[in-house]
């Protein structure tokens, strides 16, 4: 879907909903404006029910303030204006009270957008804007004081914030859903693992970036979509879709790969919005080559090697959830030992230094296994690998999930109590002989086959 061919009205009512069906606002709180080519402005309404906005419910200003349409103007109307006068080239404005931003605003602090690249480099600028009145003259002259001097997200004192973007209004909520995911990590780190978290560096992001770059291979034309193949690529885009719905993904940031055969692989394109993944999407990678007419993540030649290396891994996810986030940029350890599920099914994790996607692609291949799925990349993701992509999908919730469940025992000041050295030893026996049993079946299966042959 060429969403951006939609018209302003229907553009907003559609990000506005994925805000509410977010969690990142209240049913009647946020805004959402766009200044299309004529210089008209289309604005959401004040209050109503943001999870079901119509298309005649937003509102259409023209360049001489006339305003068109059926429902009272939002009380920051104001603001967007200010905002877009500011700054011409400005294109939406995107405000929400989403719990991570207000958490900000309550302790007047920005969000520490360096924490890991695929956040740092969406981010953009960021800046407080003193506080003032909802629907004063005051707190739209704050607003937009910052984007004056550069800043493309403000964060109001005590209020939410303001995302402008140059570019359209899915842009500016992925920048939202970027920063939401970022500011839940920043303020998570202290609880989980007892301090700040650490940054990277602008010298290592832009070291980063030079290497984080589409990898060079030769393509090819596809000769039509075998039965295998296309049924990865429909549950890839089913996986893309609910890793956004479980908060696993933000609205761009996340790759997802199956393989196929032996010699062919498919991934996820560089800049795919998950929320709208379509199963031709997905990126074929076949004998070293790309799929001609699509751009894969940059991900794909360190995918490429742990195949290589590992027959028997066929799926392979990496993201940067939230609370699980917490672990990859700061010193502390993630623990498995908190339940069987966590033990069994996540059974190791291993930390490796950030940059290692690119400079230790072969040690984190190397290390990857069916009994090793877990590699935590400091400040910069998680990845997981499993025999099918939807294992890899399962044990990255569990993941997510784990740590939120230590966030809360920490939160209501509970003393967590691990499984014990006994416990576990009776877990990897019972999880031995499971696989011991499954195996058999499977062999019991593939001679009956044979010999129905």
């Amino acid at each position: 879907m060429k969403f951006d061919h939609l018209h302003p009205a229907d553009q907003i009512c559609q990000i506005m909903k994925r805000i509410y069906d977010r969690k990142e606002t209240t049913v009647s709180g946020g805004n959402l404006s766009i200044r299309d080519s004529e210089g008209h402005i289309w604005v959401s309404p004040s209050g109503g029910d943001k999870g079901n906005l119509q298309h005649d419910d937003v509102l259409e200003i023209l360049p001489d303030g006339t305003v068109i349409g059926t429902k009272p103007a939002s009380l920051e109307t104001p603001i967007h204006q200010a905002i877009l006068a500011a700054r011409q080239d400005i294109k939406a404005v995107l405000h929400a009270h989403s719990p991570a931003a207000v958490a900000l605003s309550i302790v007047h602090e920005t969000p520490q957008t360096m924490l890991y690249p695929a956040l740092a480099n969406i981010a953009g600028k960021s800046a407080l804007a003193v506080y003032g009145a909802p629907g004063s003259d005051t707190l739209a002259a704050n607003v937009a004081k910052v984007f004056k001097e550069g800043c493309d997200v403000a964060i109001l004192e005590n209020h939410g914030l303001f995302i402008g973007s140059t570019r359209s209004m899915k842009h500016a909520f992925e920048v939202f859903d970027a920063i939401d995911f970022g500011i839940r990590t920043q303020l998570n780190t202290p609880v989980l693992c007892g301090h700040e978290p650490s940054l990277i560096r602008e010298a290592q992001l832009k070291e980063y970036n030079e290497r984080a770059q589409v990898p060079v291979m030769g393509t090819f034309a596809p000769d039509g979509v075998g039965n295998e193949e296309q049924l990865q690529r429909e549950m890839m885009a089913m996986l893309c879709k609910r890793a956004c719905q479980k908060e696993i993904f933000s609205a761009t940031g996340g790759v997802i790969s199956a393989r196929v055969d032996g010699n062919s692989f498919l991934i996820t394109p560089q800049g795919l919005d998950h929320a709208y993944a379509d199963p031709d999407d997905m990126v074929l990678i076949q004998n070293g080559k790309c799929e001609e007419g699509k751009v894969p993540q940059f991900y794909a030649e360190l995918f490429q090697k742990i195949y290589d290396k590992n027959p028997g891994i066929g799926g392979i996810v990496a993201a940067n959830p939230p609370y699980a986030m917490c672990y990859a940029v700061s010193e502390t350890d993630y623990d498995i030992t908190l339940i069987p599920e966590s033990y069994n099914i996540l059974m190791s994790t291993k930390k490796f230094p950030f940059g290692s996607t690119f400079t230790k692609q072969d040690e984190i291949a190397e290390y990857l296994a069916v009994n090793r799925p877990v590699a935590i990349v400091e400040n910069e993701c998680y990845i997981i690998a499993s025999p099918a992509v939807f294992k890899s999908f399962d044990r990255f919730e569990i993941t997510e999930y784990s740590a939120k469940s230590v966030n809360m025992t920490i939160r209501g000041q509970k003393k967590i109590v691990n499984i014990t050295e006994e416990q576990m030893k009776e877990l990897s026996v019972r999880v031995k002989d499971r696989q011991k049993k499954l195996a058999e079946a499977e062999r019991s299966r593939m001679e009956s086959k044979i010999h129905k042959k």
